[in-house]
């Protein structure tokens, strides 16, 4: 019985390890957490950041696509007026191909802007599915570990009870040859 109660004793202890280990990869997960909504509200602060760039750029990109198109018309005005003006129609075309270049390149900064959310939009929902996935484990972890407490409690009281039960046999025994050896000695 000595040894029933001490393996589960050493069982519960067993048990008791597995929870606090447990809880420990909880605190630790929590921690994770924590440090990925960080990571996350920095990453959309970011993405903020970007956005409004991007918006900037796309408003800065509305209005070389106007001034290009002004520019173009008061172009084909001067052509049709100053036949004899090509030195300043040249000029003008430079600077449309300047502003188409200006556009091109705004172009691909908002294409890229647009890459670069998309990639953070993957990251974050990777991310919060990693996140489910262990915190289920986790869960999982705990309740087994939490029922494995519970079956060793119980059995460690069945035990004690059985132990208690033949001590008190074992007293009784002995009290009752007691009292016989008195009855005969008088």
């Amino acid at each position: 019985d000595a040894e029933a109660a001490a393996e589960a004793v050493a069982r519960q202890g067993e048990h008791e390890a597995r929870l606090r280990f447990a809880e420990a990869k909880e605190e630790e997960l929590e921690a994770e957490l924590a440090g990925r909504a960080r990571w996350r509200e920095e990453a959309e602060q970011r993405i903020r950041r970007m956005v409004a760039a991007g918006e900037g750029l796309e408003r800065e990109r509305a209005r070389l696509r106007a001034e290009l198109k002004e520019t173009t018309l008061l172009e084909r005005a001067k052509a049709e007026r100053l036949a004899d003006a090509r030195g300043a129609l040249e000029q003008e075309e430079q600077l449309a191909e300047i502003l188409k270049a200006r556009v091109w390149a705004l172009e691909e900064d908002g294409a890229v802007l647009t890459r670069r959310e998309e990639e953070a939009r993957r990251a974050r929902r990777q991310a919060a599915t990693e996140h489910g996935e262990e915190m289920a484990l986790l869960e999982l972890e705990t309740a087994n570990a939490r029922e494995a407490l519970r079956t060793s409690a119980r059995s460690r009281d069945r035990e004690e009870r059985l132990a208690v039960a033949a001590q008190r046999k074992e007293l009784t025994e002995q009290w009752d040859k007691e009292r016989c050896g008195w009855a005969e000695a008088r």
